[in-house]
């Protein structure tokens, strides 16, 4: 850790960018898009309230 992201190793065969690979895209516009419903939705983009805990 003293060395820095530079101590290491190289890939030799970098990993696969899943987010900009041409195919995949391709397939996720065919995909439908998920409609989940509201008060789900709701729940999954909000915090919990102040001292709540799960």
């Amino acid at each position: 850790m003293q060395q820095g992201p530079e101590a290491l190793p190289k890939f030799v065969n970098p990993p696969r960018d899943w987010n900009n690979d041409a195919e995949i895209s391709f397939i996720r516009r065919l995909a439908p898009k998920v409609k989940w419903p509201e008060a789900i939705d709701l729940e999954s983009r909000t915090a919990p309230a102040a001292g709540e805990t799960s």
